[in-house]
């Protein structure tokens, strides 16, 4: 139970990404979702730390549903405005 209910444990810091993940898989907004997305896969990359091989999987099946409906072009731009979202807007628009 620790681990997601103390900040500084892995579980615990990685819900926010996790969340907007699942939003992303949900949602019905494409291009939201892709958004989600492109936050989701800059902050795995920017903390570093191994997700679990689940997480990663339900990700890419994602991405590449959402670039095959949206086309790459759009799909690309939804992601660069992702990458450059903080946590706090990203649990924001994963909540909305």
């Amino acid at each position: 139970m620790r681990s997601i209910t103390t900040p500084g444990e892995t579980w615990y810091d990685e819900s926010p990404v996790w969340a907007a993940q699942y939003a992303a898989a949900v949602i019905d907004d494409m291009s939201t979702a892709a958004t989600l997305v492109g936050a989701a896969m800059t902050d795995y990359e920017r903390r570093n730390l191994p997700q679990p091989t689940f997480v990663l999987t339900d990700l890419e099946e994602t991405r590449r549903h959402l670039a095959g409906q949206l086309g790459e072009e759009d799909f690309a731009r939804c992601m660069r405005s992702g990458a450059r979202r903080s946590r706090i807007e990203v649990t924001d628009i994963a909540t909305r």
